[in-house]
């Protein structure tokens, strides 16, 4: 579909003055037969009433088609309603079509060529005025600087702290690596305690071996009776009580030790990803 839709706008082509003029909406509705509107009178309608439409744009600044189409699309009638609510709906799918990709690679080629490894931390504003720049000054020796040129080229043109398009792009990277390395800090402070608290539990979970053992061999000396019937009294009673209050601590132990590790997991994952994103945030400075 993305392929025919390509070849369709380019079937259609540039249009002249005349052409313009006397154009018809039902060209495009043979075009884009899924783009169009169902209701092509209303859109024909809202057409011939553009033409007739009175816009006060500047005439030494032709109007960006962006620009005019937002213009279009707020001007409204006498009851607050939308004038070309079909019209800027078909427009807004018309300008979302997408172009052959040829020139998408060449701006990627020219992209690449500009930012080599010896230039891999060149910023987005140069790079965007070096294309404007190579766009605009096609041929560079038949080119004219203006007065308002050469004034522009100066120490100023150097010094980032007194731009401030630099400074709204380099303040949030700043912060953004502050909070970072606050996050970084945090985690870290975490994944300390984290760790202590798995080698309290490891000293705990032995100290109660020497007790369960000792319980354990009492019980065991007092129920091997050869010949003899196994009571149970006070005493034995007491032991096998100490014995499963050893074992519950120990079980809650273990599940301590498990929710622990669990953390630290967690927690060195989180450290890597926040250690990662504080580099990249530092190569973008």
């Amino acid at each position: 579909m993305v392929a025919n839709l390509i070849r369709r706008k380019r079937e259609l082509g540039e249009l002249a003055e005349e052409q313009l003029e006397n154009f018809c909406l039902k060209y495009l509705h043979y075009f884009f037969p899924k783009i169009c509107p169902n209701n092509i009178t209303e859109l024909d309608r809202e057409w011939r009433m553009l033409r007739n439409v009175d816009f006060s744009f500047d005439q030494n600044k032709t109007p960006d088609i962006i620009d005019f189409w937002k213009h279009v699309q707020d001007l409204r009638n006498g009851d607050e309603s939308q004038t070309f609510p079909t019209l800027c709906e078909l427009v807004k799918k018309l300008l979302c079509l997408p172009h052959s990709s040829a020139a998408v690679e060449r701006l990627f080629s020219a992209i690449n060529i500009m930012k080599t490894k010896l230039r891999n931390r060149i910023s987005t504003t140069t790079i965007k005025g070096v294309l404007h720049t190579k766009s605009e000054i096609t041929d560079c020796y038949s080119f004219e600087a203006t007065e308002n040129h050469m004034k522009k080229f100066n120490k100023n043109m150097y010094d980032f702290k007194n731009k401030n398009e630099c400074e709204n792009i380099e303040e949030p990277l700043i912060t953004s690596v502050a909070k970072f390395s606050l996050q970084n800090i945090e985690c870290l402070q975490t994944l300390a305690d984290t760790e202590t608290r798995i080698v309290q539990i490891h000293r705990a979970v032995r100290s109660f071996d020497a007790a369960m053992k000792v319980a354990q061999t009492r019980m065991d000396n007092r129920s091997f009776r050869p010949n003899v019937e196994n009571c149970r009294d006070f005493a034995q009673q007491d032991l096998i009580d100490e014995v499963a209050t050893i074992q519950s601590r120990v079980t809650f132990m273990l599940s301590e030790l498990d929710a622990a590790e669990n953390i630290k997991t967690g927690l060195m994952q989180t450290r890597g990803i926040l250690e990662r994103e504080i580099m990249l945030k530092r190569q973008t400075c």
